[in-house]
């Protein structure tokens, strides 16, 4: 339900329920989230004792309202995940349809050697409910852009984590931010690996992003340049034919016209988790303010850099005026007609009738 143009829109999708289900909260969205209706818990929780400590009471009372989910839950989705689980997070979403590799371990949390092979999502929810936390934890064993029950997910939620570095699924999310009003936290790592000598990698550039994103403020993620049309064009080609993926830029401009290839960002565990634990931070300041920022920062986009030490705000270069996402806000809660995002690749959506 949003205010604006001094009228209310309001959305409320139903699937299969009989019953009538209890408000758990009311959340207000500006540039914080605001939560009412808070009904005081009589369960005493002491994993978060330390943390009401920090925040108060109401804090974590707050966070057991909450249905956060997940996208992505390798290098920063994991530790994302166990963080938000560790920190009283009521419900828990986690999707993924990658299937864990040993070559993930050096940089993920929560996972053993008999999970390799495994999907990632479920690997990962069978370990936090080991923890004993009172978080209730499901898993979605499906990519975002091929999921139904994926963006179903997505429009029951309070908060979007996206921590997957699939272009096409952070496009999806970035339209489902505005679709359902959702608040969304995206977390990446760039960098650049050059060589000294033939044998030795030099780490020349490695940083870590947060973009915080509400659908009312906040540049959105085509505006601050994480995603494009090319690079969403250069993964739908290497799904058709990963072959694609051997190619160097140079080869892949000339002979397909695409943008892409080259050396990936390398995977640093230190680096990975500390991006994630950024992203929980800024979180938790969304509830419950603690951050004393100068001028020189957004609050939608600030960067970790861990070459030389600092943190910084990009100011985006292409912020389109004309964006439909974050200036005209053309899809703010915008009636989905017959299919999930008005995309037919996500499936109809539900008659209740």
């Amino acid at each position: 339900m949003i205010y604006v143009n001094e009228k209310w829109l309001a959305r409320i999708r139903i699937y299969h329920q009989k019953q009538p289900i209890s408000v758990k909260n009311i959340i207000v969205l500006s540039e914080r989230i605001v939560i009412y209706g808070l009904m005081n818990s009589k369960i005493e929780n002491n994993v978060v004792k330390r943390q009401e400590a920090a925040f108060g009471k109401a804090f974590n009372e707050k966070l057991q309202t909450l249905r956060a989910v997940v996208i992505g839950v390798g290098g920063t989705g994991s530790p994302m995940a166990i963080l938000l689980a560790r920190s009283g997070i009521g419900e828990l979403i986690l999707l993924d349809g990658d299937n864990l590799d040993i070559t993930n371990m050096n940089r993920v949390s929560g996972f053993s050697n008999e999970d390799i092979g495994k999907n990632k999502a479920i690997a990962l929810k069978d370990y936090i409910d080991t923890l004993g936390l009172n978080t209730k934890v499901i898993a979605i064993p499906e990519y975002l852009h091929i999921s139904e029950t994926g963006i179903d997910a997505l429009s029951s939620s309070d908060i979007v984590f996206c921590c997957t570095d699939d272009a096409t699924g952070r496009d999806i999310i970035n339209q489902a931010l505005y679709y359902y009003s959702l608040v969304l936290i995206d977390v990446g790592l760039t960098g650049f690996v050059d060589r000294e000598t033939k044998s030795e990698p030099f780490l020349r550039d490695h940083r870590g992003r947060v973009s915080c994103v509400f659908p009312e403020n906040g540049a959105c993620l085509r505006c601050q340049n994480v995603i494009n049309d090319k690079m969403i064009e250069y993964e739908e080609a290497v799904r058709q034919n990963p072959d694609l993926l051997k190619l160097d830029p140079e080869t892949l401009l000339k002979e397909h016209y695409l943008i892409g290839g080259g050396e990936q960002a390398p995977g640093v565990g230190p680096f990975t988790t500390i991006t994630a634990m950024n992203g929980l931070a800024t979180f938790m300041n969304l509830i419950h303010e603690f951050r004393d920022l100068s001028s020189d920062f957004r609050n939608d986009n600030i960067w970790i850099d861990f070459i030389h030490l600092t943190i910084y705000s990009n100011y985006p270069q292409n912020e389109n005026d004309e964006c439909i996402y974050c200036k005209r806000r053309s899809l703010l809660l915008k009636k989905e007609e017959i299919y999930r995002l008005d995309m037919p690749s996500l499936g109809a959506i539900p008659n209740e009738d």
